[in-house]
């Protein structure tokens, strides 16, 4: 095959200018890049949850975080406003290191409040198959790498990409581990480099208080640092005053006390502002005993929102 003149030259042209391109990183680049200063912020929910960040939704024991996390959960994988707030449509990964059984019970409970879901929708509320004390529900090590390659390949199977895992909760998820700063900052910066970054997913961590609640969540200056967002559940008695809780644990009256939502941290935003919520008790079904005789009935509770 015979080249003209004009081809050898433009391939002479790509062999210098391909030597002259530098064989390593820089050391050191311009602070400022406008791209990025002008680049819109993409939101999961807007105003609380952020595309490709990792947060904290902590507070007492009875305060109903889980609650309120499965509600963003139902909302991103409906497309429904979450209070409000227009969400991203996407599939969402529930990791319950404990209570696992009540989270249908819960869904169904929100559906009898809010309007029935779609099989569709349904699908996209995606559980971890995990037990209680499972080493794949270890922050450390692998889990988090091979959820990573899990979740790479369920986006590429033509379902809606997963655009949030929730982890409930960040302490039963440490594999046993001594709840230490040095264990949680290590979590959370496991969950940013191998998920957020990559994947462009937001990371919810449903964590509690210490028992002292005025110092914030349990080991609160490593994770406060670490993460990007923080909201904290607090009860609030009928008379406005809110509960403290008692070793760690509130007693709610579903009846009359409320639960405010509350932005502890908003990393590069002005903070969202409270949100108020009464639970209703939902009656799902009659509860039998072992010879079919009716005992009761089975129950959860719903988010409303009040004033």
């Amino acid at each position: 095959m015979l080249y003209d003149d004009e081809d050898v030259k433009a391939f002479i042209e790509e062999v210098e200018e391909e030597n002259e391109r530098p064989t390593h990183e820089p050391i050191f680049v311009p602070l400022f890049n406008h791209k990025d200063a002008i680049t819109p912020v993409r939101w999961i929910i807007r105003d609380y949850l952020e595309r490709s960040s990792v947060g904290c939704l902590y507070g007492p024991s009875g305060s109903l975080k889980s609650f309120i996390a499965l509600e963003m959960a139902i909302c991103v994988a409906s497309g429904r406003l979450w209070r409000g707030k227009s969400v991203k449509l996407g599939s969402v990964v529930y990791l319950a290191a404990e209570g696992q059984r009540g989270l249908s019970r819960r869904i169904l409970a929100w559906e009898k409040r809010h309007g029935a879901l779609t099989r569709g929708v349904h699908s996209r509320l995606l559980r971890l198959n995990v037990r209680p004390g499972d080493e794949r529900a270890d922050l450390f090590g692998t889990f988090v790498p091979d959820l990573k390659e899990a979740i790479e390949e369920y986006n590429g199977s033509g379902a809606e990409p997963i655009r949030l895992v929730i982890i409930d909760t960040l302490a039963k998820a440490l594999g046993g581990k001594e709840e230490t700063n040095e264990a949680y900052s290590q979590a959370i910066s496991n969950l940013e480099t191998n998920l957020c970054r990559p994947l462009g997913v937001a990371i919810l961590l449903v964590h509690h208080n210490g028992k002292d609640p005025t110092r914030g969540m349990r080991g609160g200056s490593a994770i406060g640092g670490a993460v990007d967002f923080s909201f904290e559940t607090v009860g609030v008695r009928a008379n406005g005053y809110e509960h403290k809780p008692n070793d760690g644990i509130v007693d709610l009256d579903y009846k009359t006390d409320t639960i405010k939502l509350r932005c502890r941290k908003q990393k590069d935003d002005e903070k969202a502002p409270d949100i108020w919520f009464k639970a209703e008790r939902m009656v799902l079904a009659p509860d039998y005993d072992e010879d079919g005789a009716v005992i009761g009935e089975i129950t959860s509770l719903a988010l409303v929102e009040t004033d």
